[in-house]
């Protein structure tokens, strides 16, 4: 297998593990962008990048974008973790289009993606992310019943709470096909 990076941006720790888990299936390399000063992107012909959703956004995503002269030619795989279900295909088509706006075409038309779930303690939360929970908790308290999805109701239910959806056996079709690149 040739050469892979793990490079990961988490700010509350979901990603961290999914990052750890990655890299240690492959016997890859792992890098957290918060302590990277410089990346050698000529040792390795796999870049897999992950980074935390928040508020459409995925935390670091810039690095990806800055650097995509130094991508080309390379195998790029990028994950995003986030509190809602990836298998919702609204919540798919929001990340993906999150994603088209933060990188070059160039980079997307290459990259394969893939999306986790992590989790979310209130108690934990930056005064920003407090702030924009309880907007959005009080946004989706106005919709009828019939206009909530699973995410709403699993918004409001968790709302103030700790909850970890972690789950990192999710992660084994980013290691399979890792695995599976010559």
């Amino acid at each position: 297998m040739a050469a892979t990076a793990v490079i990961f941006k988490s700010k509350y720790g979901a990603t961290r593990k999914y990052a750890m888990h990655i890299a240690q299936s492959l016997e890859a390399d792992l890098f957290d962008l918060e302590r990277v000063k410089k990346f050698d992107f000529g040792k390795y012909d796999t870049i897999i990048y992950g980074g935390g959703l928040y508020a459409g956004s995925v935390n670091g995503i810039k690095f990806i974008a800055s650097n995509a002269d130094k991508l080309k030619g390379k195998n790029l795989v990028l994950f995003t973790t986030g509190i809602g279900d990836p298998t919702v295909a609204k919540s798919t088509k929001v990340i993906s289009k999150s994603l088209s706006k933060a990188l070059p075409e160039e980079i997307m038309a290459n990259a394969h993606l893939y999306s986790f779930r992590g989790g979310i303690d209130y108690a934990n939360l930056s005064f920003m992310h407090r702030m924009m929970m309880s907007m959005m908790y009080k946004m989706i308290a106005k919709k009828s019943d019939d206009e909530k999805t699973q995410d709403d109701k699993d918004i409001i239910e968790t709302y103030g709470k700790a909850i970890d959806y972690t789950d990192l056996s999710t992660a084994s079709s980013l290691i399979e096909y890792v695995k599976g690149l010559k």
